[in-house]
Parts: structure tokens; sequence; C-alpha cells
């Protein structure tokens, strides 16, 4: 139960916004998704090609259409409906990852994960912006520090847990490699 006589500014005053809890919940959902998306990536790249050179290349489709697009992000968070590109951005990115496992479950060539991996980046360039953008709409000003800092913390525990759940539930399942 969220108490109603909170100090303003603080988290659990920004929590008594039940659209800001739902907004926070997909942003928790969508980050611990990102991030077991990274290991997940990767990994399997590193044990297609047993090379950090191409993990590399992967890590670098991931982040260059970031900093590419993501002046653009903002400037069209600005110009359209904001929870509809959010929706859209994460199911983009939700066929993207579902192509990639289809990719690597069929053994197609590795070459396809940087593609991949830029294309989600790319569809995910519209999405920090309109959080961003929407937060001070669904709270008042008092309990927007709270708010960001709630969102923040969303961000930093899913590149947390995001890993851990990878890690505990692919990783851990996959037999040991033998040693050379």
């Amino acid at each position: 139960m969220i108490i109603q006589n909170t100090p303003p500014g603080t988290i659990r005053a920004a929590l008594r916004y039940p659209a800001f809890r739902w907004l926070l919940s997909a942003l928790a959902v969508s980050k611990v998704g990102d991030w077991l998306y990274n290991l997940a990536l990767a990994v399997l790249v590193y044990d297609r090609t047993h090379s950090p050179l191409w993990v590399g290349v992967t890590t670098a489709a991931r982040v260059v259409p970031f900093v590419v697009l993501g002046p653009v992000g903002g400037v069209l968070s600005d110009r359209f409906d904001r929870r509809r590109i959010m929706i859209a951005s994460d199911v983009i990115r939700l066929a993207l990852m579902l192509l990639l496992a289809a990719a690597a479950a069929a053994g197609l060539p590795i070459m396809l994960a940087p593609v991949i991996a830029a294309l989600a980046t790319a569809a995910s360039a519209l999405y920090l912006p309109c959080v961003s953008a929407v937060i001070p709409r669904l709270v008042r000003d008092e309990d927007l520090p709270g708010a960001n800092a709630a969102g923040s913390a969303v961000t930093g525990l899913g590149i947390i847990a995001g890993p851990a759940l990878g890690e505990s539930c692919c990783c851990s399942a996959r037999p040991p490699r033998p040693s050379r």
C-alpha cells in the first residue's frame, strides 16, 4: 500500500500516481529485457566465432545507431504520440529478438547478429526520450525529482537484473566448454 502523506519529491511520493507506476513497470521490463539481450547477444556471437573482435563489432553495432539517432528520438518524441512510439519501439524490438533467436536456432550466418543488433538499437532510439518526456506529465512538479530518481533506479537495476537473469537461466544450462 502506498501512503498518501509522503514528503514531496521522494520516490514514494512519485509512486502515488498509478500511471507513473505503470510506466515504471514497463520501463523495468524493457530494461531487464535490454540487458538480458545484451548478454545473450555477446554469448551468441562469441560462441559462434570465438572472436572478441566479432563481439566488439556487434557491440559497436548496438551503440552507433543510438549515438546517431538519439537526438532524432528527442525531436520525434515531441512531435508524435509518445505512448504509441514506446509501444511500437518495444514491439519492433521484440520482433527483432525473435528474429535473432530464429537465426541463432537455424544456424544462420553470424553476420546477421550485428545487423539485427543495429536495427534493434535504431528501434529503441525513440524509447528513452519518450519516457523522459512522459514522466513530467504523469506526476506533479514537486514529485518530479522522486519520479526521475525512480526511473534511474529502475534503469540501474535492469543493468544488474538482466544479465543476472540471463546467466542463471541461459548460460548455466549450457554444458561446460572443454578445456584446451
